[in-house]
Protein backbone atom coordinates (compact mmCIF):
# COMPACT_ATOMS: atom_id res chain seq x y z
CA UNK A 1 0.00 0.00 0.00
CA UNK A 2 1.27 2.95 -1.16
CA UNK A 3 2.10 5.55 1.84
CA UNK A 4 -0.06 9.08 2.42
CA UNK A 5 2.61 11.42 1.91
CA UNK A 6 4.15 9.31 -0.58
CA UNK A 7 0.85 9.61 -2.45
CA UNK A 8 0.30 13.12 -1.88
CA UNK A 9 4.04 14.00 -3.35
CA UNK A 10 3.15 12.22 -6.32
CA UNK A 11 -0.37 13.61 -6.95
CA UNK A 12 0.69 16.96 -6.66
CA UNK A 13 4.08 16.65 -8.71
CA UNK A 14 2.10 15.58 -11.53
CA UNK A 15 -0.45 17.80 -11.15
CA UNK A 16 2.05 20.89 -11.64
CA UNK A 17 4.01 19.08 -14.16
CA UNK A 18 0.60 17.79 -16.33
CA UNK A 19 -0.63 22.31 -15.86
CA UNK A 20 2.96 23.04 -17.18
CA UNK A 21 2.91 20.47 -20.10
CA UNK A 22 -0.25 21.25 -21.11
CA UNK A 23 -0.26 24.94 -21.29
CA UNK A 24 3.75 25.18 -21.65
CA UNK A 25 2.79 28.73 -19.99
CA UNK A 26 6.18 30.86 -18.87
CA UNK A 27 5.23 34.29 -17.35
CA UNK A 28 6.55 37.36 -18.58
CA UNK A 29 8.97 38.35 -15.72
CA UNK A 30 10.15 35.38 -15.94
CA UNK A 31 12.34 36.02 -18.78
CA UNK A 32 13.28 39.58 -17.15
CA UNK A 33 14.69 37.39 -14.18
CA UNK A 34 16.08 34.66 -16.37
CA UNK A 35 18.19 37.50 -18.58
CA UNK A 36 20.13 38.19 -15.51
CA UNK A 37 20.62 34.64 -15.21
CA UNK A 38 22.46 33.64 -18.48
CA UNK A 39 24.26 36.90 -18.03
CA UNK A 40 25.68 35.42 -14.85
CA UNK A 41 25.99 31.85 -16.19
CA UNK A 42 27.92 32.94 -18.87
CA UNK A 43 30.11 34.82 -17.07
CA UNK A 44 28.57 38.45 -17.49
CA UNK A 45 27.68 39.08 -14.33
CA UNK A 46 24.45 39.23 -12.58
CA UNK A 47 23.04 41.96 -14.71
CA UNK A 48 20.37 42.81 -17.20
CA UNK A 49 22.69 44.60 -19.64
CA UNK A 50 26.08 43.53 -19.48
CA UNK A 51 28.39 46.13 -18.29
CA UNK A 52 25.04 47.75 -15.89
CA UNK A 53 25.44 46.86 -12.58
CA UNK A 54 20.80 46.92 -12.17
CA UNK A 55 19.42 45.41 -9.70
CA UNK A 56 16.91 44.00 -11.80
CA UNK A 57 14.93 41.18 -10.46
CA UNK A 58 13.08 40.54 -7.13
CA UNK A 59 14.23 36.91 -5.99
CA UNK A 60 17.95 36.07 -5.35
CA UNK A 61 16.27 32.61 -5.67
CA UNK A 62 14.79 33.18 -8.51
CA UNK A 63 17.47 34.07 -10.20
CA UNK A 64 20.30 32.16 -8.85
CA UNK A 65 19.31 28.48 -9.52
CA UNK A 66 17.50 29.34 -13.32
CA UNK A 67 21.67 30.23 -13.38
CA UNK A 68 23.12 27.69 -11.62
CA UNK A 69 20.88 24.95 -14.34
CA UNK A 70 21.92 26.92 -17.17
CA UNK A 71 25.46 26.79 -16.01
CA UNK A 72 25.15 23.33 -15.22
CA UNK A 73 23.63 22.76 -18.94
CA UNK A 74 26.26 24.54 -20.54
CA UNK A 75 23.88 27.22 -22.11
CA UNK A 76 22.93 24.39 -24.22
CA UNK A 77 18.93 25.27 -24.04
CA UNK A 78 16.88 28.02 -22.40
CA UNK A 79 13.79 25.63 -22.90
CA UNK A 80 15.57 22.71 -20.47
CA UNK A 81 16.54 25.42 -18.28
CA UNK A 82 12.49 26.91 -17.79
CA UNK A 83 11.48 22.45 -17.51
CA UNK A 84 14.11 21.61 -14.46
CA UNK A 85 13.27 24.96 -12.84
CA UNK A 86 9.77 23.45 -13.62
CA UNK A 87 10.73 20.07 -11.99
CA UNK A 88 11.95 21.82 -8.68
CA UNK A 89 9.26 24.21 -8.19
CA UNK A 90 6.51 20.99 -9.11
CA UNK A 91 8.59 18.96 -6.11
CA UNK A 92 8.43 22.45 -3.84
CA UNK A 93 4.94 22.50 -3.89
CA UNK A 94 4.22 18.77 -3.54
CA UNK A 95 6.31 19.34 -0.73
CA UNK A 96 3.73 21.96 0.80
CA UNK A 97 1.14 19.49 0.62
CA UNK A 98 2.72 17.28 2.91
CA UNK A 99 3.81 20.17 5.24
CA UNK A 100 -0.03 20.69 5.01
CA UNK A 101 -0.93 16.89 5.54
CA UNK A 102 1.23 16.70 8.72
CA UNK A 103 -0.23 19.85 10.52
CA UNK A 104 -3.84 18.10 9.61
CA UNK A 105 -2.91 15.06 11.20
CA UNK A 106 -1.15 16.06 13.95
CA UNK A 107 -4.79 18.35 14.40
CA UNK A 108 -6.45 15.15 14.05
CA UNK A 109 -8.82 16.23 11.49
CA UNK A 110 -11.59 14.33 9.74
CA UNK A 111 -10.66 12.96 6.72
CA UNK A 112 -13.37 15.49 4.69
CA UNK A 113 -11.18 18.38 6.45
CA UNK A 114 -7.83 16.68 5.05
CA UNK A 115 -9.49 16.76 1.84
CA UNK A 116 -10.92 19.79 1.99
CA UNK A 117 -7.33 21.30 2.74
CA UNK A 118 -5.21 19.21 -0.11
CA UNK A 119 -7.71 20.23 -2.56
CA UNK A 120 -7.74 24.19 -2.27
CA UNK A 121 -4.29 24.08 -2.48
CA UNK A 122 -4.21 21.65 -5.79
CA UNK A 123 -7.56 23.38 -7.29
CA UNK A 124 -5.82 26.96 -7.13
CA UNK A 125 -5.44 27.74 -10.62
CA UNK A 126 -2.84 30.97 -9.55
CA UNK A 127 -0.64 28.82 -6.85
CA UNK A 128 -0.81 25.92 -9.66
CA UNK A 129 0.82 28.65 -12.48
CA UNK A 130 3.28 30.29 -10.56
CA UNK A 131 4.81 26.98 -9.47
CA UNK A 132 5.34 25.86 -13.30
CA UNK A 133 5.59 29.08 -15.47
CA UNK A 134 8.83 30.40 -13.84
CA UNK A 135 8.24 32.32 -10.77
CA UNK A 136 8.88 31.62 -7.41
CA UNK A 137 5.47 30.73 -5.65
CA UNK A 138 6.87 27.54 -5.45
CA UNK A 139 9.24 28.30 -2.67
CA UNK A 140 7.48 30.48 -0.72
CA UNK A 141 4.50 28.20 -0.41
CA UNK A 142 6.75 25.76 0.74
CA UNK A 143 8.53 27.71 3.25
CA UNK A 144 5.46 29.21 4.18
CA UNK A 145 4.13 25.95 5.02
CA UNK A 146 6.81 24.66 6.26
CA UNK A 147 6.46 27.67 9.28
CA UNK A 148 3.04 26.87 10.10
CA UNK A 149 3.82 23.07 10.55
CA UNK A 150 6.72 24.20 12.62
CA UNK A 151 4.39 26.94 15.04
CA UNK A 152 1.31 24.75 14.89
CA UNK A 153 2.57 21.09 15.15
CA UNK A 154 6.87 20.52 15.69
CA UNK A 155 7.97 20.21 18.75
CA UNK A 156 11.73 19.63 18.80
CA UNK A 157 13.82 22.11 16.83
CA UNK A 158 11.69 24.79 16.83
CA UNK A 159 14.10 27.55 16.51
CA UNK A 160 16.51 25.88 13.81
CA UNK A 161 13.14 25.08 11.46
CA UNK A 162 11.49 28.98 12.11
CA UNK A 163 15.30 30.29 11.05
CA UNK A 164 15.71 28.56 7.92
CA UNK A 165 11.62 28.77 6.66
CA UNK A 166 12.26 32.32 7.45
CA UNK A 167 15.93 33.03 6.20
CA UNK A 168 14.53 30.67 3.11
CA UNK A 169 11.35 33.21 2.31
CA UNK A 170 13.86 36.18 2.57
CA UNK A 171 15.88 34.46 -0.17
CA UNK A 172 12.66 34.20 -2.00
CA UNK A 173 11.38 37.45 -2.10
CA UNK A 174 12.94 40.56 0.03
CA UNK A 175 9.45 41.19 1.66
CA UNK A 176 9.16 37.52 2.55
CA UNK A 177 9.59 39.48 6.41
CA UNK A 178 6.28 40.80 5.86
CA UNK A 179 4.47 37.20 5.76
CA UNK A 180 6.41 35.52 8.45
CA UNK A 181 6.62 38.54 11.01
CA UNK A 182 2.49 39.21 10.67
CA UNK A 183 2.50 35.14 10.98
CA UNK A 184 4.83 35.56 14.44
CA UNK A 185 2.71 38.12 15.44
CA UNK A 186 -0.48 36.51 15.53
CA UNK A 187 0.88 33.19 17.15
CA UNK A 188 2.38 35.84 19.95
CA UNK A 189 -1.03 37.58 19.99
CA UNK A 190 -2.38 33.71 20.67
CA UNK A 191 0.25 31.65 22.26
CA UNK A 192 -1.73 29.32 22.62
CA UNK A 193 -1.95 27.98 19.45
CA UNK A 194 1.73 26.76 19.79
CA UNK A 195 2.73 23.32 21.49
CA UNK A 196 6.19 24.13 22.31
CA UNK A 197 5.58 27.65 24.53
CA UNK A 198 4.11 27.48 27.44
CA UNK A 199 3.95 31.45 27.47
CA UNK A 200 4.01 34.49 25.84
CA UNK A 201 7.52 35.18 26.94
CA UNK A 202 9.00 31.81 26.09
CA UNK A 203 7.60 32.01 22.75
CA UNK A 204 9.49 35.53 22.32
CA UNK A 205 12.32 34.24 23.37
CA UNK A 206 12.22 31.31 20.54
CA UNK A 207 11.30 34.24 18.34
CA UNK A 208 14.67 36.39 19.39
CA UNK A 209 16.64 33.18 18.52
CA UNK A 210 15.33 32.41 15.04
CA UNK A 211 15.63 36.24 13.78
CA UNK A 212 19.10 36.50 14.79
CA UNK A 213 19.50 32.91 13.44
CA UNK A 214 17.77 34.19 9.77
CA UNK A 215 19.52 37.15 9.61
CA UNK A 216 22.80 35.01 9.48
CA UNK A 217 21.90 33.22 7.53
CA UNK A 218 20.10 35.82 4.78
CA UNK A 219 23.03 38.37 5.60
CA UNK A 220 25.52 36.75 2.43
CA UNK A 221 23.12 37.55 -0.13
CA UNK A 222 22.14 40.85 1.84
CA UNK A 223 25.87 41.96 1.95
CA UNK A 224 27.02 40.76 -1.55
CA UNK A 225 24.08 42.71 -2.97
CA UNK A 226 24.92 45.96 -1.30
CA UNK A 227 28.17 45.81 -2.62
CA UNK A 228 27.49 44.48 -5.69
CA UNK A 229 24.90 47.09 -6.91
CA UNK A 230 25.01 49.75 -4.24
CA UNK A 231 22.13 48.76 -2.54
CA UNK A 232 20.59 46.24 -1.21
CA UNK A 233 16.93 47.27 -2.39
CA UNK A 234 16.23 45.81 -5.64
CA UNK A 235 15.91 48.19 -8.34
CA UNK A 236 12.21 46.87 -9.87
CA UNK A 237 10.77 47.73 -6.27
CA UNK A 238 12.26 51.39 -6.88
CA UNK A 239 10.99 51.73 -10.01
CA UNK A 240 7.25 50.28 -9.10
CA UNK A 241 7.56 53.08 -5.45
CA UNK A 242 7.79 55.83 -8.05
CA UNK A 243 4.32 55.02 -10.03
CA UNK A 244 2.29 54.94 -6.77
CA UNK A 245 1.39 58.03 -4.35
CA UNK A 246 1.35 56.50 -1.27
CA UNK A 247 -1.22 58.06 1.73
CA UNK A 248 -0.08 59.25 4.55
CA UNK A 249 0.56 57.61 8.26
CA UNK A 250 -2.78 58.41 8.92
CA UNK A 251 -4.26 57.11 5.77
CA UNK A 252 -2.82 53.56 5.97
CA UNK A 253 -4.08 53.59 9.09
CA UNK A 254 -7.55 54.57 7.55
CA UNK A 255 -6.88 51.78 5.62
CA UNK A 256 -5.54 49.06 7.82
CA UNK A 257 -9.07 49.58 9.80
CA UNK A 258 -11.28 49.53 7.29
CA UNK A 259 -9.71 46.99 5.68
CA UNK A 260 -12.29 44.16 6.35
CA UNK A 261 -15.16 46.31 4.96
CA UNK A 262 -13.42 47.85 2.16
CA UNK A 263 -12.84 43.63 1.38
CA UNK A 264 -16.27 43.87 0.60
CA UNK A 265 -17.29 47.38 -0.40
CA UNK A 266 -14.03 48.37 -1.79
CA UNK A 267 -10.95 47.95 -3.45
CA UNK A 268 -8.86 45.82 -2.36
CA UNK A 269 -7.12 42.30 -3.21
CA UNK A 270 -9.69 40.46 -1.43
CA UNK A 271 -11.03 39.48 -4.80
CA UNK A 272 -8.01 37.75 -6.44
CA UNK A 273 -7.45 35.60 -3.56
CA UNK A 274 -9.43 33.07 -5.09
CA UNK A 275 -9.93 34.20 -8.70
CA UNK A 276 -7.45 33.47 -11.48
CA UNK A 277 -5.07 35.77 -12.59
CA UNK A 278 -5.98 39.01 -13.78
CA UNK A 279 -9.59 37.50 -13.55
CA UNK A 280 -10.24 41.64 -12.94
CA UNK A 281 -9.66 41.96 -16.82
CA UNK A 282 -12.83 40.49 -17.63
CA UNK A 283 -14.44 37.77 -18.99
CA UNK A 284 -15.00 36.12 -15.44
CA UNK A 285 -18.36 35.92 -14.51
CA UNK A 286 -19.27 38.21 -11.41
CA UNK A 287 -20.22 35.95 -8.86
CA UNK A 288 -16.83 34.37 -8.54
CA UNK A 289 -15.46 37.64 -7.24
CA UNK A 290 -18.22 38.06 -4.29
CA UNK A 291 -17.25 34.44 -3.21
CA UNK A 292 -13.22 35.50 -3.22
CA UNK A 293 -14.74 38.61 -1.00
CA UNK A 294 -16.93 36.54 1.30
CA UNK A 295 -13.80 33.62 1.65
CA UNK A 296 -11.65 36.81 2.23
CA UNK A 297 -13.74 38.90 4.76
CA UNK A 298 -14.01 35.61 6.51
CA UNK A 299 -10.25 34.80 6.65
CA UNK A 300 -9.59 38.68 7.90
CA UNK A 301 -12.22 38.81 10.72
CA UNK A 302 -11.88 35.36 12.30
CA UNK A 303 -9.15 36.61 14.82
CA UNK A 304 -11.82 38.87 16.29
CA UNK A 305 -14.27 36.10 17.18
CA UNK A 306 -13.94 35.05 20.66
CA UNK A 307 -13.29 30.96 20.23
CA UNK A 308 -10.95 28.59 21.16
CA UNK A 309 -9.05 28.09 17.97
CA UNK A 310 -6.25 30.07 18.76
CA UNK A 311 -4.06 28.65 15.68
CA UNK A 312 -6.78 29.90 13.19
CA UNK A 313 -7.09 32.99 15.54
CA UNK A 314 -2.98 33.39 14.81
CA UNK A 315 -3.18 32.35 10.87
CA UNK A 316 -6.37 35.07 10.73
CA UNK A 317 -3.72 37.89 12.07
CA UNK A 318 -1.20 36.85 9.09
CA UNK A 319 -3.61 36.76 6.46
CA UNK A 320 -4.77 40.21 7.92
CA UNK A 321 -1.96 41.73 7.62
CA UNK A 322 -0.43 39.95 4.49
CA UNK A 323 -3.64 41.19 2.83
CA UNK A 324 -3.07 44.84 3.99
CA UNK A 325 0.38 44.97 2.30
CA UNK A 326 -0.79 43.71 -1.18
CA UNK A 327 -3.74 45.51 -1.03
CA UNK A 328 -2.60 49.05 -0.19
CA UNK A 329 1.69 48.99 0.07
CA UNK A 330 2.58 47.18 -2.80
CA UNK A 331 -0.46 49.24 -4.48
CA UNK A 332 -1.73 46.59 -7.34
CA UNK A 333 -2.75 42.95 -6.45
CA UNK A 334 0.64 41.31 -8.83
CA UNK A 335 -1.07 37.99 -8.93
CA UNK A 336 2.55 36.31 -8.09
CA UNK A 337 1.86 37.97 -4.40
CA UNK A 338 -1.50 35.56 -4.05
CA UNK A 339 -0.41 32.42 -3.14
CA UNK A 340 1.59 33.92 -0.53
CA UNK A 341 -1.60 34.90 1.26
CA UNK A 342 -3.78 31.90 -0.58
CA UNK A 343 -2.04 29.05 1.75
CA UNK A 344 -2.50 30.96 4.80
CA UNK A 345 -6.60 31.20 3.74
CA UNK A 346 -6.55 27.55 2.99
CA UNK A 347 -5.24 26.41 6.44
CA UNK A 348 -7.74 28.69 7.92
CA UNK A 349 -10.96 27.56 5.80
CA UNK A 350 -10.05 23.88 6.28
CA UNK A 351 -8.90 24.17 10.36
CA UNK A 352 -12.47 26.43 10.60
CA UNK A 353 -14.22 23.28 9.16
CA UNK A 354 -13.17 20.25 10.88
CA UNK A 355 -14.16 22.26 13.72
CA UNK A 356 -17.58 22.75 12.42
CA UNK A 357 -17.59 19.53 11.27
CA UNK A 358 -16.74 17.86 14.88
CA UNK A 359 -20.00 20.18 15.94
CA UNK A 360 -22.57 18.54 13.67
CA UNK A 361 -20.74 15.10 14.51
CA UNK A 362 -21.59 16.14 18.54
CA UNK A 363 -25.36 17.06 17.80
CA UNK A 364 -27.75 14.56 19.30
CA UNK A 365 -30.43 14.53 17.19
CA UNK A 366 -29.78 11.88 14.71
CA UNK A 367 -31.80 13.22 11.87
CA UNK A 368 -30.11 16.69 12.62
CA UNK A 369 -26.95 15.71 12.51
CA UNK A 370 -27.52 13.56 9.64
CA UNK A 371 -28.92 16.60 7.40
CA UNK A 372 -26.24 18.54 8.65
CA UNK A 373 -23.15 16.63 7.90
CA UNK A 374 -24.97 15.92 4.46
CA UNK A 375 -25.15 19.97 3.90
CA UNK A 376 -21.61 20.26 4.96
CA UNK A 377 -19.79 17.37 2.48
CA UNK A 378 -22.10 19.14 -0.23
CA UNK A 379 -20.49 22.84 0.55
CA UNK A 380 -17.30 20.77 0.53
CA UNK A 381 -17.59 18.97 -2.57
CA UNK A 382 -19.17 21.95 -4.79
CA UNK A 383 -16.53 24.01 -3.34
CA UNK A 384 -13.62 21.63 -4.16
CA UNK A 385 -15.46 20.52 -7.75
CA UNK A 386 -16.04 24.27 -8.41
CA UNK A 387 -12.25 25.38 -7.90
CA UNK A 388 -11.33 22.39 -10.21
CA UNK A 389 -13.60 23.72 -13.21
CA UNK A 390 -11.72 26.89 -13.25
CA UNK A 391 -8.26 25.03 -12.68
CA UNK A 392 -9.30 23.70 -16.12
CA UNK A 393 -10.74 26.62 -17.59
CA UNK A 394 -7.60 28.38 -16.32
CA UNK A 395 -5.37 25.61 -17.99
CA UNK A 396 -7.28 26.16 -21.52
CA UNK A 397 -7.36 30.10 -20.93
CA UNK A 398 -3.38 30.04 -20.27
CA UNK A 399 -2.31 26.91 -23.07
CA UNK A 400 -4.19 29.94 -25.94
CA UNK A 401 -2.19 32.65 -24.55
CA UNK A 402 1.30 31.61 -24.57
CA UNK A 403 0.48 30.15 -27.97
CA UNK A 404 -1.07 33.53 -28.89
CA UNK A 405 0.20 36.07 -26.98
CA UNK A 406 3.48 34.98 -25.53
CA UNK A 407 4.60 33.34 -28.51
CA UNK A 408 2.88 34.17 -31.60
CA UNK A 409 3.27 38.19 -30.32
CA UNK A 410 5.81 39.26 -27.78
CA UNK A 411 8.41 36.79 -28.35
CA UNK A 412 8.22 37.69 -32.35
CA UNK A 413 8.61 41.02 -31.76
CA UNK A 414 11.87 40.11 -30.04
CA UNK A 415 12.95 38.17 -32.46
CA UNK A 416 12.15 40.70 -35.20
CA UNK A 417 13.78 43.51 -33.25
CA UNK A 418 16.96 41.30 -33.00
CA UNK A 419 16.62 40.84 -36.90
CA UNK A 420 16.39 44.63 -37.40
CA UNK A 421 17.43 46.69 -34.56
CA UNK A 422 21.53 47.82 -35.04
CA UNK A 423 23.44 46.52 -31.88
CA UNK A 424 23.11 49.14 -29.43
CA UNK A 425 19.73 50.57 -30.45
CA UNK A 426 17.34 50.78 -27.30
CA UNK A 427 14.20 50.22 -27.37
CA UNK A 428 11.34 52.08 -25.04
CA UNK A 429 8.77 50.10 -24.44
CA UNK A 430 6.32 48.66 -20.60
CA UNK A 431 6.62 44.87 -21.31
CA UNK A 432 10.23 43.98 -21.14
CA UNK A 433 9.95 40.23 -20.45
CA UNK A 434 9.93 38.51 -24.14
CA UNK A 435 10.78 41.35 -26.06
CA UNK A 436 13.84 42.22 -23.78
CA UNK A 437 14.75 38.81 -23.69
CA UNK A 438 14.50 37.81 -27.15
CA UNK A 439 15.59 41.14 -28.81
CA UNK A 440 18.55 41.06 -26.16
CA UNK A 441 18.66 45.23 -26.75
CA UNK A 442 19.48 47.89 -24.27
CA UNK A 443 16.11 48.83 -22.61
CA UNK A 444 14.30 51.80 -21.56
CA UNK A 445 11.20 50.17 -20.09
CA UNK A 446 8.57 51.55 -17.95
CA UNK A 447 8.76 51.81 -15.23
CA UNK A 448 12.42 51.06 -14.98
CA UNK A 449 12.63 47.84 -13.82
CA UNK A 450 16.04 47.40 -15.80
CA UNK A 451 16.95 51.14 -16.78
CA UNK A 452 18.38 53.37 -14.35
CA UNK A 453 17.45 56.06 -17.09
CA UNK A 454 14.33 55.97 -16.98
CA UNK A 455 14.03 55.96 -12.83
CA UNK A 456 16.49 58.81 -13.23
CA UNK A 457 14.15 60.63 -15.87
CA UNK A 458 11.18 60.56 -14.08
CA UNK A 459 12.66 61.95 -11.12
CA UNK A 460 14.39 64.24 -12.73
CA UNK A 461 11.01 65.28 -14.66
CA UNK A 462 8.40 64.01 -12.14
CA UNK A 463 6.40 62.84 -14.62
CA UNK A 464 5.14 59.61 -15.82
CA UNK A 465 4.40 60.84 -19.28
CA UNK A 466 5.68 58.63 -22.01
CA UNK A 467 6.31 61.31 -24.32
CA UNK A 468 8.44 63.24 -21.79
CA UNK A 469 10.28 60.33 -20.88
CA UNK A 470 10.46 59.14 -24.76
CA UNK A 471 11.71 62.83 -25.31
CA UNK A 472 14.22 62.81 -23.63
CA UNK A 473 15.63 59.13 -23.52
CA UNK A 474 15.55 59.52 -27.53
CA UNK A 475 15.30 55.30 -27.81
CA UNK A 476 15.46 54.26 -31.22
CA UNK A 477 12.91 51.82 -31.18
CA UNK A 478 9.26 52.32 -29.71
CA UNK A 479 7.15 49.28 -28.74
CA UNK A 480 3.77 50.61 -27.63
CA UNK A 481 0.22 48.46 -26.89
CA UNK A 482 -3.13 49.33 -29.05
CA UNK A 483 -4.89 50.54 -25.69
CA UNK A 484 -1.08 52.66 -24.31
CA UNK A 485 -2.59 55.89 -27.10
CA UNK A 486 -5.48 56.31 -24.94
CA UNK A 487 -3.31 56.22 -21.56
CA UNK A 488 -1.78 59.67 -22.89
CA UNK A 489 -3.03 61.10 -26.09
CA UNK A 490 -0.15 63.69 -26.60
CA UNK A 491 1.77 60.09 -27.11
CA UNK A 492 0.99 59.27 -30.25
CA UNK A 493 0.94 62.80 -31.94
CA UNK A 494 4.69 62.44 -30.46
CA UNK A 495 5.53 59.30 -32.00
CA UNK A 496 3.68 60.54 -35.45
CA UNK A 497 6.12 63.91 -35.19
CA UNK A 498 9.71 62.18 -34.51
CA UNK A 499 9.23 58.07 -35.08
CA UNK A 500 7.65 56.04 -38.13
CA UNK A 501 5.28 53.13 -37.86
CA UNK A 502 6.98 49.83 -38.81
CA UNK A 503 5.65 47.10 -37.70
CA UNK A 504 2.27 46.01 -36.46
CA UNK A 505 1.98 42.53 -34.53
CA UNK A 506 -1.90 41.87 -34.20
CA UNK A 507 -3.09 38.87 -32.53
CA UNK A 508 -6.93 40.49 -32.14
CA UNK A 509 -8.47 37.98 -34.80
CA UNK A 510 -6.56 34.86 -33.49
CA UNK A 511 -7.98 35.69 -29.49
CA UNK A 512 -11.54 36.32 -31.40
CA UNK A 513 -11.45 33.40 -33.35
CA UNK A 514 -12.02 31.14 -30.29
CA UNK A 515 -15.70 31.16 -29.77
CA UNK A 516 -15.19 29.81 -26.28
CA UNK A 517 -12.49 31.77 -24.29
CA UNK A 518 -12.53 32.67 -20.19
CA UNK A 519 -11.10 35.60 -19.44
CA UNK A 520 -10.85 36.73 -23.28
CA UNK A 521 -10.29 40.06 -22.38
CA UNK A 522 -6.82 39.59 -20.38
CA UNK A 523 -5.80 38.19 -23.58
CA UNK A 524 -6.76 41.64 -25.31
CA UNK A 525 -4.48 43.48 -22.99
CA UNK A 526 -1.53 42.27 -24.77
CA UNK A 527 -3.02 41.47 -28.73
CA UNK A 528 -1.56 44.48 -30.42
CA UNK A 529 1.53 45.98 -30.44
CA UNK A 530 2.94 48.92 -32.92
CA UNK A 531 6.60 48.67 -33.31
CA UNK A 532 8.03 52.76 -33.74
CA UNK A 533 11.59 53.61 -35.15
CA UNK A 534 13.23 56.69 -34.90
CA UNK A 535 13.82 59.14 -37.90
CA UNK A 536 16.88 59.80 -38.88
Amino acid sequence: MIKPKLLIFFVFFCLALSFAAFTNHAWEDYYITYRCSKNLATGNGLVYTPGERVHAFTSPLNVLVPALINYISADSSDELVLWIFRLLSASLLALAAINCYEIAKKLSFNKISIIFLLGLLATDAKTIDFTINGQEAAFMVFFLSWMFRTLMVSDEKITLKLALSWAGLMWTRPDGFIYFGSVALGFLLFPQGVRFARSRKELLAVYVKATLLSMILYCPWFVWAWSYYGSPIPHTIVAKGLTFSPPDLLGYLQHFLLLPFNAIFGDTSADAVFTPAYAHFGGWPAFMFLASKAASFFCLIFWLLPTKNYSVRSLSVGFYISLFYISYIANYPYPWYIPNIAIMSFVILALSADRIFTSIRSIRLDKVRSAASVIFKFIVSVSLIFAGIVLCLTAYQLRIQQHVIENGVRQQIGLWLLGNAAKGDTVFLEPSGYIGFYSNLKLYDFPGLTSLEVVAARKKLRSNQWKMLIEDLKPDWVVRRWYEATDDETTPAYLDQSYTSVKTFDAMPAVNSYRFLPGRYYLYHDSVYTVYKRDP
